[in-house]
C-alpha cells in the first residue's frame, strides 16, 4: 500500500463532503468488511495520516462494529491490515465516482483492481 497515497486520499476524500457524510461512509466501510481467513496484522492509523476527524470517524465505526478498542483523545486508531485495505479502497471508490480522483488515485484503483 503506498502509505502517502492513502493520506492524500483520506483528506480528498474529507475535503468532498460534510463531516456527518464522512462518518457515514467510513460506517458503511467498516460494516461491509468480511474478514478473511488467516492472520492480518495490526496496524496504527495516526493523527498525522489521516486528520483528527479520521481518526475520530475511524475509531467510532470500527468501535462500532467491535473491531477496535478506540477511545475518544485516542491519536490512533488499531485496525487489522485487511480492514484497512478495504477501507483504502472504500475511499478510493468513493473518489473515482465522484469524480474527484486524480490520475495516480485513478492508476492506483487500477493496480488493485488487477492484482498487480
Amino acid at each position: 500500500m503506498d502509505y502517502r497515497l492513502e493520506s492524500d486520499i483520506w483528506c480528498a476524500v474529507q475535503r468532498s463532503m460534510p463531516r456527518y457524510a464522512f462518518v457515514v461512509l467510513l460506517s458503511l466501510a467498516v460494516q461491509s468488511y468480511r474478514r478473511r481467513p488467516g492472520y492480518a496484522e495490526l496496524e496504527r492509523i495516526h493523527v498525522a495520516v489521516v486528520g483528527a476527524e479520521g481518526v475520530e470517524a475511524l475509531g467510532e465505526a470500527s468501535k462500532r462494529a467491535g473491531l477496535s478498542g478506540w477511545k475518544r483523545g485516542d491519536t490512533f486508531v488499531s485496525i487489522r491490515a485487511h480492514l484497512r485495505e478495504h477501507i483504502y479502497g472504500a475511499l478510493q471508490q468513493h473518489l473515482i465516482s465522484s469524480s474527484l480522483a486524480s490520475g495516480a488515485v485513478e492508476d492506483n484503483r487500477m493496480v488493485r483492481d488487477l492484482g498487480l
